[in-house]
């Protein structure tokens, strides 16, 4: 739709007013612009990143008053929090968590394929009263987007939601 306008002098001016439905298409277009520039993150190259993280895990840890889950922290690219269950065993030198699996204690112990490994404040307190541990747990929890520390995966707890304990024995060390 056009409009007319005579201006003082007696110039004639023409106001375009856009109609809903090209109003409409344009903020869609700006909508899926803007929406497509905010997630397009590029993919993390670990070869890139190995020497550089392995450097910092050395002075991290050097350091003496970090705990492990602040050397994935300050050293790694982290994925975006989610939320994990399954059965996690934990004694001196064991610390395996089975994704997705509810294990008795007799399984979890004899269970040699957990390849991934807890880490985190919210867990000190059933990783350090030297007690063997099997529990069925549900955390939110991250995991390095590069693995370098393979077999396996490190998975940090930031938020223990629930924690049942299925065995507790003296330990085994």
């Amino acid at each position: 739709m056009n409009c007319r306008y005579r201006l003082l002098l007696g110039w004639e001016a023409v106001i375009w007013s856009p109609s809903v439905k090209t109003m409409r298409h344009w903020t869609t277009l700006l909508i899926v612009a803007a929406l497509t520039a905010c997630s397009d993150e590029r993919p993390v190259d670990c070869e890139v990143l190995r020497d550089e993280t392995l450097a910092c895990m050395d002075r991290v840890a050097g350091s003496g008053e970090r705990n492990s889950s602040a050397i994935f922290d300050e050293c790694f690219p982290m994925s975006e929090p989610q939320r994990f269950t399954g059965t996690w065993a934990t004694d001196f030198e064991v610390n395996e968590f089975h994704e997705g699996q509810a294990l008795t204690a007799e399984e979890a112990w004899r269970h040699q394929d957990a390849t991934d490994r807890l880490w985190g404040t919210a867990l000190e307190r059933h990783a350090s009263d030297n007690s063997a541990y099997v529990m069925e747990v549900e955390f939110v929890g991250r995991y390095p987007l590069c693995n370098l520390t393979q077999p396996g995966r490190d998975i940090i707890v930031d938020d223990l939601i629930r924690a049942r304990t299925v065995e507790r024995t003296p330990s085994k060390m």
